[in-house]
């Protein structure tokens, strides 16, 4: 497809397939949902014997909880920045509201 080419591909190394090897290199790390993001303190990693292992566990919860925080702040920047007007006939005013 046409000006799809970058797709897959990372922008900055232009080495493909990272999502691949992330997964190499961080095997037992689950895949990300909501409930996972929004708690991501309480992820806890072991190792084949069944011990707990704490720098993973808190690499895992800065790595996800600064992603998450980065992202939420770049939407934020995005829709604020956006020069979007609101027609004066869909503010309510507090004698039209509901309550």
């Amino acid at each position: 497809m046409p000006n799809l080419e970058n797709l897959g591909q990372c922008p900055t190394c232009k080495v493909p397939n990272q999502e691949r090897f992330w997964r190499l290199r961080y095997p037992s790390w689950p895949k990300l949902n909501w409930g996972l993001l929004l708690g991501c303190g309480l992820a806890r990693f072991t190792s084949s014997k069944g011990k707990i292992i704490p720098a993973m566990n808190r690499f895992f919860t800065i790595i996800v909880s600064t992603s998450m925080y980065l992202i939420w702040n770049l939407r934020n920047t995005r829709v604020l920045e956006t020069s979007t007007q609101i027609e004066p006939s869909l503010v309510l005013s507090p004698s039209k509201s509901n309550y």
